[in-house]
């Protein structure tokens, strides 16, 4: 009986240590037992449900529970092999977890259930790892497809306003501001989104703000609550402003201005990748902003050069008729 106990023991700290499981399930009393599972839903051993139906109730959310019936009711009816579902389950504190399980029927001779034994596995870690490479995939092929819109358009003001919405949709933000540096002592306000649009226009000296110090440095900046940020810039649109990422804008040593993405009354959690894929979009907005503002400075040249041929010929007309006055 001391070597069961401890046979036991054993077999429970590894199915701790492992986020495992293991079930066995009575249709005659409709009750699950087993090992392993108070742990892994964070309760007591003592703490866990016998009843199937109290169980499901405590662990399962409410929209996902009429597939986890159905899937169980084919695999005790006969109509499938096994049963089997991934779902999200409640902690006894009550977090969110996602759990596999899996059962297989046992039936006498005469095709009757006896019993559904089952394993039951914490895979929180996997579909988190799962999810972020999924928001990964995502983030890049919008990356993608933005490097592409940027370089397609040449008109300065629709791109200033492209780039900030794109940047606030990439960041998973609400607000932005886009600063386009104007000479040497002031940064613009060009470009607004969300609760940010009284600032539009508005002129800031260029060593103030989170501008000051992004262009100070020439790299990203991230301010965790901005309410607290020594050289805020005070006014009614960022009073409830928290998270603020800035990025410069610059093409080679040429310094165009910079972007900020900010969350205004929750903080915003944000990646290491997420925050390098920022950098990146960074890039090929100051690119294509650098593209557009050369078309833009050459279709004046040529204008310009137009009139001037323009003036010309009608110089040229003028002395031509003065000539045959004369």
């Amino acid at each position: 009986e001391l070597r069961f106990r401890y046979s036991e023991e054993r077999l429970e700290r590894v199915l701790a240590l492992a986020r495992i499981g293991v079930w066995e399930y009575s249709p005659e009393t409709d009750e699950i037992t087993g090992g392993g599972r108070a742990s892994l839903f964070g309760m007591k051993e003592g703490e866990m449900p016998v009843s199937r139906e109290e169980l499901w109730d405590r662990i399962i959310r409410p929209e996902d529970r009429d597939r986890h019936e159905r899937l169980w009711n084919d695999a005790v009816g006969g109509r499938a092999a096994v049963f089997q579902n991934e779902l999200r389950a409640a902690r006894a504190d009550g977090s969110e977890m996602w759990i596999f399980t899996k059962g297989f029927p046992v039936r006498d001779a005469d095709g009757r259930l006896l019993r559904l034994q089952g394993v039951t596995v914490d895979i929180t870690d996997l579909k988190q790892a799962e999810e972020k490479l999924v928001r990964q995939s995502q983030r890049l092929s919008l990356l993608h497809g933005m490097s592409l819109a940027f370089m397609e358009e040449l008109d300065t003001r629709i791109l200033v306003r492209r780039v900030l919405e794109m940047a606030v949709e990439f960041a998973g933000a609400s607000d932005g501001i886009i600063g386009v540096i104007e000479d040497e002592n002031f940064i613009r306000n060009v470009s607004t989104a969300g609760s940010c649009s009284g600032l539009e226009g508005r002129r800031i000296p260029v060593s103030a703000g989170i501008f000051g110090e992004v262009l100070r440095q020439g790299r990203r900046v991230v301010i965790e609550d901005y309410r607290v940020y020594p050289d805020r810039i005070e006014a009614e649109e960022l009073k409830d402003v928290r998270t603020v990422v800035g990025i410069p804008l610059q093409r080679g040593g040429y310094r165009i201005g910079a972007i900020a993405v900010m969350s205004v009354g929750e903080p915003m959690r944000l990646e290491e990748s997420t925050l390098a894929m920022l950098d990146q979009f960074a890039a090929a907005a100051s690119i294509a902003l650098e593209n557009a503002r050369l078309y833009e400075e050459a279709r004046r040249e040529v204008e310009e050069r137009e009139r001037a041929e323009m003036r010309l010929r009608s110089h040229q007309v003028l002395a031509e008729a003065a000539a045959r006055g004369a």
